[in-house]
């Protein structure tokens, strides 16, 4: 049986708006659901902060202060306090020692969860760009795409010899982990001989 389609009014249903009292009596109200721009604009802002890079080794992790600028942008989007004179540690410490933060976070639930998946996908693809752009083959591929020396024999021989390198490196690592199970196979066999004799 194939489903019927019909129109629909695409208006959202009202957020539900919960209030939350804070240890110092401020009143917080929060909501559970924001419009798919601001998720995507707290998403970029989430993954613009928490994102560290290393440009020399071509590595990209995510800040130590990643918990911070979440609930800062926690508080921004979701919250009705205004933060845009505040500093991020102030509104962080405000959220954390009020001691409702975790069930502010619960009140929003799938709709944040979103939200950071998004950030976490805009992240990850950043790192992935990143790790190839540092790996050999996407280097060698720019030095015959951007060097005019590279019909010179001598360059195209040095590229020869890095990529029969690579291709060793990766070899000595696959015989290396093979040699490594086939001595700790060894081991377990000798050490139930043993037990039996």
């Amino acid at each position: 049986m194939a489903l019927e389609k019909r129109k629909v009014d695409m208006k959202p249903a009202e957020a539900e708006i919960k209030s939350f009292e804070m240890r110092n009596g401020v009143i917080v109200d929060v909501t559970d659901f924001i419009p798919y721009e601001e998720k995507e604009e707290m998403a970029m802002a989430m993954a613009n902060a928490m994102i560290q890079t290393d440009e020399d080794l071509g590595v990209c992790y995510k800040s130590y202060i990643e918990k911070i600028i979440e609930a800062y942008l926690f508080a921004k989007y979701y919250t009705n306090i205004d933060v845009e004179d505040a500093e991020v540690t102030d509104v962080c410490d405000f959220l954390m020692a009020g001691g409702k933060y975790e069930g502010m976070k619960y009140h929003a639930g799938f709709d944040l969860a979103v939200v950071m998946d998004m950030a976490d996908r805009m992240f990850y693809a950043v790192k992935a760009r990143m790790e190839k752009q540092a790996s050999l083959g996407y280097m060698v591929k720019g030095m015959l795409n951007t060097n005019p020396d590279t019909d010179n024999a001598e360059t195209r021989e040095l590229i020869e010899k890095l990529i029969d390198m690579k291709g060793a490196l990766l070899d000595r690592e696959k015989n290396e982990k093979k040699n490594a199970a086939v001595k700790t196979g060894g081991a377990v066999i000798n050490l139930a001989k043993r037990k039996k004799n």
